[in-house]
């Protein structure tokens, strides 16, 4: 299956890209579902991601999205590309910052880091702040390429609030204050929810709770293992990922029971 085109494309690269895709596809998935193929084509993915936010930036800069009638470069791209207006602000956003960020762009460019770390940094920076970020954007960057994502936003918030206590206490305070939790029971009897929290409490949150549910899944793991035999594969585990995650709650609260108030 071939990606319509429907306009003349100039470059040659990514005319040789859309022929690699056809590859991979014709190849059928069976043919990269393995551990190092996935990896690799994830990263592979990151890179085409950096080039993309890289020439959306340099598209809105040109000023040529206008000569189609839009307003901006990020509606002309929702409108064309058919993505949430959401996403391709996002895109055009993030474009603008790499400017910025030379070890954050190089460090997308490779692979090493993915969008989702370049824009949990893109989300901290400001004129006030920006001599500070040159400063510490290395180091931040090195944290990317080795902490779980969970804990890199964390650090991200933490030198947030060291390179600008007053400002980033006040932007806190307005995140902590839109903290919420809904939890009700339902007409069938089943308990509905939702939560919202600040960075600091949602990363205390749900650092329990993949602890937990790592517990659970090597519990599944050794299970399925000795029902089966062998290496099993995840779909034999007997829980989901969701349900391990519902498991985990549940036992986050029991446990919490289980503590003396002066424990």
């Amino acid at each position: 299956m071939r990606a319509a085109v429907t306009e003349e494309i100039h470059s040659t690269s990514i005319r040789e890209l859309a022929t690699a895709i056809d590859r991979l596809l014709e190849e059928g998935v069976d043919a990269h579902r393995d551990a190092t193929s996935i990896r690799w084509l994830v990263q592979q993915g990151t890179r085409l991601e950096s080039v993309i936010s890289s020439s959306a930036a340099a598209f809105d800069a040109s000023g040529d999205w206008a000569l189609y009638g839009a307003k901006t470069s990020s509606a002309w791209l929702a409108r064309t590309c058919r993505l949430p207006k959401a996403v391709a602000r996002r895109i055009v956003k993030r474009g603008r910052h790499l400017r910025h960020l030379p070890a954050a762009e190089k460090a997308f460019q490779s692979g090493e880091i993915n969008a989702a770390h370049v824009d949990a940094v893109v989300a901290v920076r400001r004129p006030d702040n920006e001599e500070t970020l040159a400063r510490d954007e290395a180091v931040l960057v090195k944290q990317a390429k080795r902490l779980p994502f969970e804990h890199f936003v964390k650090a991200v918030t933490y030198w947030d609030q060291l390179a600008d206590p007053d400002g980033s206490e006040e932007a806190a305070e307005e995140r902590r204050n839109r903290r919420d939790v809904y939890l009700e029971a339902s007409i069938s009897g089943m308990y509905l929810g939702a939560m919202t929290l600040d960075p600091i409490s949602g990363s205390i949150v749900a650092g329990e709770l993949g602890r937990i549910e790592e517990e659970f899944f090597k519990a599944d793991w050794a299970r399925a293992r000795e029902e089966r035999g062998g290496n099993p594969a995840v779909e034999d585990l007997w829980r989901t990922p969701a349900q391990r995650r519902a498991d985990a709650l549940v036992e986050m609260a029991a446990r919490s029971a289980l503590v003396q108030p002066d424990g």
